[in-house]
Formats: C-alpha cells, sequence, structure tokens
C-alpha cells in the first residue's frame, strides 16, 4: 500500500468518524424545530424502515410536550465499511399531561 493510498484511507475514515456525531445533531435539532427535511436528512437509507412514518408517529407523540432536550454524551464511532454505532443520547422532556 503506497503512502498516498494509506493517507487516503485514513482520511476517508476521519470523514466516515465525524459523520456520525453530525447526523445525531441533525436528529435532535429535527426533533426540536419538528423539522421534517432536517430529521429526514439524519436517516440513511432503509435504516429505520419507514422513516417518514417514525416521524409522524414522533410528531404526534411529542405534541402535547412543551420543552425537550436531548444530551449527545461520551460519543465514540465504530466504523465498519458501510455500518458505524453504537450511538446514544439521552432525552429530557417536560410534558403538559
Amino acid at each position: 500500500m503506497t503512502q498516498e493510498t494509506q493517507l487516503s484511507d485514513r482520511v476517508a475514515r476521519i470523514e466516515a468518524r465525524d459523520e456520525v456525531p453530525a447526523c445525531m445533531l441533525r436528529y435532535t435539532r429535527g426533533v426540536g424545530r419538528r423539522d421534517l427535511t432536517l430529521l429526514c436528512s439524519a436517516s440513511y437509507g432503509d435504516a429505520f424502515g419507514d422513516v417518514e412514518g417514525f416521524i409522524d408517529w414522533g410528531f404526534a407523540y411529542r405534541s402535547h410536550q412543551t420543552r425537550y432536550q436531548h444530551d449527545i454524551t461520551n460519543h465514540t464511532s465504530e466504523i465498519d465499511g458501510d455500518t458505524a454505532g453504537p450511538s446514544y443520547m439521552r432525552p429530557l422532556v417536560t410534558s403538559t399531561r
């Protein structure tokens, strides 16, 4: 393997690892803003099955909630080809019910 190939592979791994927390931030911002486009941009292919159905369910479920935040802490990304994970977040929700 040439030095140029090694560098290219390393940059690709760094870019892939950087995309995981960026995806999680798009998801949490999309939930907070109830932004369908932003939420859909956090999904990759058929990762969740019916993404828009899941989002519709989530918006309906959260319709009575007045405040929420998502904490993304101690993030690590295990990259294996086209697969990454695990990633975790902790939601805090305030409800009117």
